[in-house]
């Protein structure tokens, strides 16, 4: 039990607004100071799914946008080795000037570890992607899907 006997909170989500608030303030501040770090708490056996997406048919579509998403790494992912990761920003996912994975094929498209790849990679389902697609299943990007990336936008 913590301080006036009452227990800690067990996720985000049983914080009042106003703490998460102040923890989303304050994160990033001491990641960016080195005092702090993130990890994902996804595991192998949590339950989680392969995601069953085909990647290589929407890749001339969506370029590979997710590829330029900002996740945790989990512990081991980030312990591995083969995986990279942000030293600004540990340890989250290597991007490169261009916003994207390091490990990103910008020829392709392709992923470069895709067998090694990222637990949230794995599981990622672009198709339940409001934002990302006007029409997931005619494979229709929705306009300012790659705004957050530097540089000029793909068409």
């Amino acid at each position: 039990m913590s301080e006036k006997g009452r227990r800690p909170p067990s996720s985000p989500e049983d914080l009042t607004p106003h703490l998460q608030e102040r923890l989303q303030r304050l994160v990033p501040r001491l990641i960016e100071l080195g005092l702090g770090c993130v990890h994902s708490a996804e595991t192998e056996s949590d339950g989680g799914a392969d995601s069953s997406v085909d990647c290589l048919d929407r890749i001339r579509v969506c370029r590979a946008v997710c590829c330029s998403y900002r996740f945790a790494l989990t512990e081991s992912e980030a312990d591995g080795g083969r995986i990279l990761w942000d030293r600004e920003k540990p340890y989250f996912i290597a991007r490169d000037e261009n916003g994207y994975c390091t490990h990103h094929d910008t020829s392709t498209g392709k992923c470069l570890i895709w067998e090694d790849r990222p637990l949230r990679c794995r599981r990622y389902d672009c198709r339940r992607e409001s934002t990302h697609w006007e029409d997931a299943d005619r494979h229709v990007i929705r306009r300012g899907t790659f705004d957050h990336l530097p540089g000029e936008k793909p068409r």
